[in-house]
């Protein structure tokens, strides 16, 4: 047989036993020159072997390749979807935080706002009572003022009633006094010129 019309004829492969398969080696190159007898079948196949290992190792380093994009894609968006996921979680323990912080101040703020309302309202109570009180005060000295000027004033009214009565009778017992004893002069100085008159008729006639 020539070595040209050597794979002409059919050869027989051994069949392989699926443990055989399975086996990673049995896919290397040296497992199939093994089965392959010719020469230069074997060095056509070792320059095809040699040929392809680039090729088959662009090819796994590019599967290799997008395998790990795949990979880091996932972890990617494992990693975004945690984060978001612990983003949210924060967020709402945030806002509840801060909801709780805020309840809290406005509970302080609205009785804080609340004893100073009772405390001002107190003052002005306070104050507008005292000035009430001092009003009533005043109105009442104001009130007692007055009545106690009608009264003063009653009675001074009446003590120069009493004194311009009695001034106007002490002036009458006065006068009529006067008014007597010049009458009793009067009356005596009459008698005295008549009969002064009458004893000068006499020695006259």
């Amino acid at each position: 047989k020539s070595p040209s019309n050597y794979n002409s004829y059919p050869r027989q492969k051994k069949k392989a036993s699926p443990s055989a398969i399975d086996n990673p080696a049995y896919y290397s190159v040296e497992n199939y020159l093994v089965q392959v007898k010719d020469p230069i079948e074997r060095a056509g196949v070792r320059l095809l072997w040699a040929a392809a290992i680039p090729i088959q190792n662009q090819a796994r380093r590019f599967l290799a390749r997008q395998h790990a994009i795949k990979r880091m894609c996932a972890v990617l968006t494992i990693q975004s979807f945690v984060r978001r996921w612990n983003a949210e979680r924060n967020l709402e323990i945030a806002v509840w935080s801060a909801i709780q912080i805020q309840a809290a101040f406005r509970g302080w703020f609205a009785r804080d706002s609340l004893e100073d309302n009772h405390y001002c309202a107190t003052q002005i109570q306070r104050i507008t009572r005292g000035y009430l009180a001092t009003m009533h005060v005043f109105e009442d000295l104001y009130s007692i003022t007055i009545v106690q000027s009608v009264v003063r004033r009653f009675l001074t009214i009446n003590k120069a009633v009493d004194r311009l009565s009695s001034i106007i009778a002490i002036q009458a017992w006065y006068r009529g006094i006067r008014a007597r004893e010049a009458a009793e002069d009067r009356f005596y100085s009459a008698i005295a010129i008549q009969s002064t008159w009458r004893r000068y008729m006499c020695q006259m006639t």
